[in-house]
Protein backbone atom coordinates (compact mmCIF):
# COMPACT_ATOMS: atom_id res chain seq x y z
CA UNK A 1 0.00 0.00 0.00
CA UNK A 2 1.69 3.35 -0.92
CA UNK A 3 1.99 6.02 1.97
CA UNK A 4 0.64 9.49 0.89
CA UNK A 5 1.44 11.83 3.05
CA UNK A 6 -1.33 14.86 3.72
CA UNK A 7 0.94 17.96 3.36
CA UNK A 8 2.96 16.99 0.29
CA UNK A 9 1.87 18.93 -2.91
CA UNK A 10 -0.04 16.68 -5.03
CA UNK A 11 2.49 16.21 -8.00
CA UNK A 12 4.80 14.79 -6.05
CA UNK A 13 2.51 11.91 -5.37
CA UNK A 14 2.88 8.27 -7.28
CA UNK A 15 -0.07 6.27 -7.31
CA UNK A 16 1.19 2.58 -6.80
CA UNK A 17 -1.63 0.89 -5.13
CA UNK A 18 -4.81 0.63 -7.37
CA UNK A 19 -7.32 0.79 -4.38
CA UNK A 20 -7.34 1.73 -0.47
CA UNK A 21 -8.90 -0.05 2.52
CA UNK A 22 -8.47 2.17 5.64
CA UNK A 23 -9.35 3.42 9.23
CA UNK A 24 -8.30 6.81 7.87
CA UNK A 25 -11.37 7.72 6.76
CA UNK A 26 -11.05 11.11 6.72
CA UNK A 27 -8.55 11.04 3.72
CA UNK A 28 -11.50 9.17 1.40
CA UNK A 29 -13.59 12.83 1.89
CA UNK A 30 -10.38 14.78 1.15
CA UNK A 31 -9.23 12.52 -2.20
CA UNK A 32 -12.52 12.76 -3.38
CA UNK A 33 -12.59 16.91 -2.92
CA UNK A 34 -9.25 16.56 -4.76
CA UNK A 35 -10.53 14.30 -7.55
CA UNK A 36 -7.97 11.67 -7.05
CA UNK A 37 -10.89 8.94 -6.59
CA UNK A 38 -12.62 7.11 -9.37
CA UNK A 39 -16.25 6.79 -9.24
CA UNK A 40 -17.40 3.46 -9.11
CA UNK A 41 -20.18 2.11 -7.04
CA UNK A 42 -19.45 -1.64 -6.83
CA UNK A 43 -22.25 -4.99 -7.59
CA UNK A 44 -24.62 -5.20 -4.75
CA UNK A 45 -23.81 -1.19 -3.80
CA UNK A 46 -28.25 -0.81 -3.34
CA UNK A 47 -27.47 -3.13 -0.74
CA UNK A 48 -24.92 -1.10 0.84
CA UNK A 49 -26.21 1.11 4.25
CA UNK A 50 -26.27 4.55 3.59
CA UNK A 51 -24.14 5.46 6.41
CA UNK A 52 -21.18 3.00 5.22
CA UNK A 53 -20.99 5.24 1.39
CA UNK A 54 -20.34 7.78 -0.37
CA UNK A 55 -23.57 9.01 -1.63
CA UNK A 56 -22.08 9.73 -4.88
CA UNK A 57 -20.10 6.25 -5.40
CA UNK A 58 -16.48 7.47 -4.76
CA UNK A 59 -16.10 5.16 -2.06
CA UNK A 60 -17.81 1.95 -0.26
CA UNK A 61 -17.58 0.79 3.26
CA UNK A 62 -16.30 -3.45 3.63
CA UNK A 63 -17.35 -4.13 7.26
CA UNK A 64 -18.20 -2.13 9.95
CA UNK A 65 -15.29 -1.61 12.94
CA UNK A 66 -16.30 -1.40 16.67
CA UNK A 67 -14.49 -0.17 19.81
CA UNK A 68 -15.57 -0.98 22.72
CA UNK A 69 -14.42 -2.49 26.59
CA UNK A 70 -13.50 -5.52 26.40
CA UNK A 71 -13.63 -7.70 29.25
CA UNK A 72 -12.71 -10.92 31.21
CA UNK A 73 -15.69 -12.66 31.43
CA UNK A 74 -15.65 -13.13 35.49
CA UNK A 75 -16.34 -9.51 35.71
CA UNK A 76 -19.28 -8.79 33.85
CA UNK A 77 -22.52 -8.12 35.72
CA UNK A 78 -25.52 -10.33 34.78
CA UNK A 79 -26.11 -7.90 31.99
CA UNK A 80 -23.08 -7.03 30.55
CA UNK A 81 -24.87 -3.67 29.20
CA UNK A 82 -24.72 -2.73 32.52
CA UNK A 83 -20.70 -2.62 32.47
CA UNK A 84 -19.83 0.93 32.84
CA UNK A 85 -16.04 2.62 32.32
CA UNK A 86 -16.36 3.64 35.92
CA UNK A 87 -16.17 -0.08 37.52
CA UNK A 88 -12.51 -0.08 35.61
CA UNK A 89 -11.84 2.44 39.02
CA UNK A 90 -12.49 -0.41 41.21
CA UNK A 91 -9.78 -1.90 43.28
CA UNK A 92 -9.89 -5.28 41.24
CA UNK A 93 -8.94 -3.88 38.31
CA UNK A 94 -5.27 -1.81 40.52
CA UNK A 95 -2.22 -3.80 37.85
CA UNK A 96 -4.66 -5.75 35.53
CA UNK A 97 -5.87 -3.39 32.66
CA UNK A 98 -3.70 -3.12 29.48
CA UNK A 99 -4.81 -0.33 27.32
CA UNK A 100 -3.53 0.51 24.03
CA UNK A 101 -2.15 4.06 23.65
CA UNK A 102 -4.76 6.30 22.82
CA UNK A 103 -2.29 8.56 21.62
CA UNK A 104 -1.29 6.16 18.99
CA UNK A 105 -4.56 4.97 17.53
CA UNK A 106 -6.62 7.60 15.96
CA UNK A 107 -9.83 5.03 16.58
CA UNK A 108 -8.94 4.45 20.31
CA UNK A 109 -8.11 8.13 20.45
CA UNK A 110 -11.59 8.54 19.90
CA UNK A 111 -13.30 6.39 22.40
CA UNK A 112 -11.42 7.74 25.35
CA UNK A 113 -12.95 11.42 24.08
CA UNK A 114 -15.98 9.97 24.28
CA UNK A 115 -15.24 8.69 28.02
CA UNK A 116 -13.73 12.33 28.58
CA UNK A 117 -16.91 14.09 27.30
CA UNK A 118 -19.13 11.81 29.81
CA UNK A 119 -16.90 11.82 32.83
CA UNK A 120 -14.13 14.63 32.60
CA UNK A 121 -10.78 14.86 32.30
CA UNK A 122 -10.30 13.29 36.34
CA UNK A 123 -11.87 9.69 34.44
CA UNK A 124 -8.27 9.65 33.24
CA UNK A 125 -6.56 10.72 36.53
CA UNK A 126 -7.98 8.33 38.28
CA UNK A 127 -7.48 5.27 35.61
CA UNK A 128 -3.97 6.04 35.50
CA UNK A 129 -3.83 5.54 38.93
CA UNK A 130 -4.79 2.00 38.49
CA UNK A 131 -1.14 0.91 37.10
CA UNK A 132 -2.40 0.09 33.57
CA UNK A 133 -0.05 -1.73 31.14
CA UNK A 134 0.14 0.34 28.41
CA UNK A 135 1.41 -1.02 25.05
CA UNK A 136 1.30 -0.30 21.15
CA UNK A 137 -1.62 -2.22 19.13
CA UNK A 138 -5.66 -3.11 19.24
CA UNK A 139 -4.73 -6.80 18.85
CA UNK A 140 -2.24 -6.99 22.14
CA UNK A 141 -5.18 -5.29 24.21
CA UNK A 142 -7.39 -8.14 23.08
CA UNK A 143 -4.72 -11.01 23.66
CA UNK A 144 -3.98 -9.67 27.59
CA UNK A 145 -7.77 -9.98 28.63
CA UNK A 146 -7.93 -13.14 26.29
CA UNK A 147 -5.08 -14.93 27.95
CA UNK A 148 -6.16 -13.88 31.10
CA UNK A 149 -3.23 -11.94 32.25
CA UNK A 150 -5.36 -8.91 32.47
CA UNK A 151 -8.87 -8.23 32.87
CA UNK A 152 -9.83 -5.32 30.67
CA UNK A 153 -8.64 -2.80 28.20
CA UNK A 154 -10.88 0.25 26.91
CA UNK A 155 -11.87 1.54 23.27
CA UNK A 156 -10.85 -1.61 21.48
CA UNK A 157 -11.94 -4.73 19.73
CA UNK A 158 -10.94 -8.01 18.49
CA UNK A 159 -11.14 -12.02 19.26
CA UNK A 160 -10.45 -12.17 23.68
CA UNK A 161 -11.68 -15.82 24.22
CA UNK A 162 -10.99 -17.84 25.92
CA UNK A 163 -11.47 -15.42 28.82
CA UNK A 164 -13.22 -12.35 27.60
CA UNK A 165 -15.54 -10.95 25.55
CA UNK A 166 -16.18 -7.23 24.03
CA UNK A 167 -18.97 -5.23 25.77
CA UNK A 168 -21.05 -2.71 24.32
CA UNK A 169 -22.78 -0.71 27.35
CA UNK A 170 -25.78 0.61 27.52
CA UNK A 171 -25.10 3.84 29.39
CA UNK A 172 -22.11 4.81 27.58
CA UNK A 173 -21.04 5.61 24.15
CA UNK A 174 -18.95 3.48 21.58
CA UNK A 175 -16.73 4.13 18.43
CA UNK A 176 -18.24 2.50 15.47
CA UNK A 177 -17.57 2.84 11.60
CA UNK A 178 -17.49 1.56 7.92
CA UNK A 179 -14.19 0.88 6.90
CA UNK A 180 -13.66 2.98 3.66
CA UNK A 181 -12.18 1.71 0.32
CA UNK A 182 -12.03 3.21 -2.82
CA UNK A 183 -10.41 3.01 -6.11
CA UNK A 184 -7.47 5.29 -7.16
CA UNK A 185 -8.27 7.48 -10.31
CA UNK A 186 -4.73 7.04 -11.95
CA UNK A 187 -5.11 3.16 -10.73
CA UNK A 188 -2.75 0.69 -12.97
CA UNK A 189 -4.78 -1.90 -13.26
CA UNK A 190 -8.97 -0.55 -13.01
CA UNK A 191 -10.25 -3.24 -14.27
CA UNK A 192 -8.81 -5.29 -11.70
CA UNK A 193 -9.77 -3.25 -8.90
CA UNK A 194 -13.51 -2.74 -9.68
CA UNK A 195 -13.74 -6.31 -9.60
CA UNK A 196 -11.60 -6.92 -6.43
CA UNK A 197 -14.25 -4.22 -4.50
CA UNK A 198 -17.28 -6.17 -6.08
CA UNK A 199 -16.28 -9.61 -4.99
CA UNK A 200 -15.32 -7.86 -1.72
CA UNK A 201 -19.25 -6.42 -1.02
CA UNK A 202 -20.30 -9.13 -2.42
CA UNK A 203 -23.50 -10.60 -0.33
CA UNK A 204 -21.29 -14.13 -0.11
CA UNK A 205 -18.09 -12.78 0.96
CA UNK A 206 -19.69 -10.14 3.15
CA UNK A 207 -22.20 -13.44 4.91
CA UNK A 208 -19.10 -16.13 5.08
CA UNK A 209 -16.28 -13.86 5.77
CA UNK A 210 -17.07 -10.72 7.28
CA UNK A 211 -20.03 -11.55 8.82
CA UNK A 212 -18.08 -14.60 10.88
CA UNK A 213 -16.65 -11.80 12.83
CA UNK A 214 -18.12 -8.22 12.69
CA UNK A 215 -21.07 -6.52 10.92
CA UNK A 216 -21.41 -6.98 7.57
CA UNK A 217 -22.26 -3.36 5.16
CA UNK A 218 -24.64 -4.66 3.77
CA UNK A 219 -28.63 -4.96 4.58
CA UNK A 220 -29.15 -8.19 3.53
CA UNK A 221 -26.64 -10.09 5.60
CA UNK A 222 -26.97 -10.53 9.03
CA UNK A 223 -25.22 -9.85 11.84
CA UNK A 224 -22.32 -12.45 13.62
CA UNK A 225 -24.05 -14.63 16.54
CA UNK A 226 -24.32 -12.87 19.73
CA UNK A 227 -24.58 -9.22 18.00
CA UNK A 228 -27.36 -7.02 17.08
CA UNK A 229 -27.53 -5.24 14.03
CA UNK A 230 -25.95 -2.09 14.30
CA UNK A 231 -28.54 0.17 13.85
CA UNK A 232 -29.94 -1.50 17.19
CA UNK A 233 -27.71 -0.21 19.33
CA UNK A 234 -28.08 3.58 20.56
CA UNK A 235 -25.55 4.25 22.04
CA UNK A 236 -23.00 4.67 18.45
CA UNK A 237 -23.51 6.51 15.55
CA UNK A 238 -21.16 5.17 12.45
CA UNK A 239 -21.02 8.51 11.22
CA UNK A 240 -19.17 9.97 14.44
CA UNK A 241 -15.76 8.97 13.63
CA UNK A 242 -15.54 10.72 10.38
CA UNK A 243 -16.43 13.83 11.55
CA UNK A 244 -14.13 13.51 14.61
CA UNK A 245 -11.35 12.69 12.20
CA UNK A 246 -12.10 15.47 9.80
CA UNK A 247 -11.13 18.28 12.41
CA UNK A 248 -7.55 17.46 12.38
CA UNK A 249 -6.95 20.41 14.88
CA UNK A 250 -9.42 19.30 17.58
CA UNK A 251 -7.71 15.58 17.08
CA UNK A 252 -4.31 16.87 17.51
CA UNK A 253 -5.14 19.28 20.42
CA UNK A 254 -7.03 16.39 21.81
CA UNK A 255 -4.18 13.94 21.35
CA UNK A 256 -1.74 16.16 22.99
CA UNK A 257 -3.99 16.59 26.47
CA UNK A 258 -4.65 12.89 26.76
CA UNK A 259 -0.62 11.98 26.28
CA UNK A 260 -0.13 14.36 29.18
CA UNK A 261 -1.73 11.31 31.10
CA UNK A 262 -0.60 8.08 29.25
CA UNK A 263 3.50 10.04 28.40
CA UNK A 264 4.49 9.27 25.05
CA UNK A 265 4.02 6.32 22.93
CA UNK A 266 6.76 3.74 23.43
CA UNK A 267 7.75 0.53 22.38
CA UNK A 268 7.97 -0.85 18.94
CA UNK A 269 4.87 -0.24 16.31
CA UNK A 270 3.30 -4.33 15.95
CA UNK A 271 2.20 -3.64 12.30
CA UNK A 272 6.17 -2.79 11.53
CA UNK A 273 8.16 -3.42 14.16
CA UNK A 274 11.77 -3.32 13.05
CA UNK A 275 10.33 0.37 11.50
CA UNK A 276 10.74 -0.29 8.18
CA UNK A 277 8.13 2.43 7.40
CA UNK A 278 9.36 4.97 9.69
CA UNK A 279 6.36 5.43 11.52
CA UNK A 280 7.88 4.81 14.85
CA UNK A 281 7.41 7.73 17.31
CA UNK A 282 11.08 10.39 16.78
CA UNK A 283 11.46 8.68 13.32
CA UNK A 284 10.59 12.45 11.34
Amino acid sequence: MNAVLPSAPRQWLLVVADAAILQTVQDFDRWKRQGDLLKYKPVGWDKVFANAKDKDGYYTGVFYGAFSYVVNGKQLPANPGDFKGTDLLKPAYKNKLVLTYPNDDDAVLFGYKQLVDKYGWNYLAQLVKQNPKLIRGVPGSAAGVASGDYLASIAVGGDARPNGTQVFSDTERFNSWAQRGAIFKDAPHKAGAKLFMSWLGSQAVQKNAIATWTWSVRKDVSPPAGLQPLASYKNTDPTAFAKFMADRASVERFRSQVELYFGQVKGADPGDPTDTLGRSPGAF
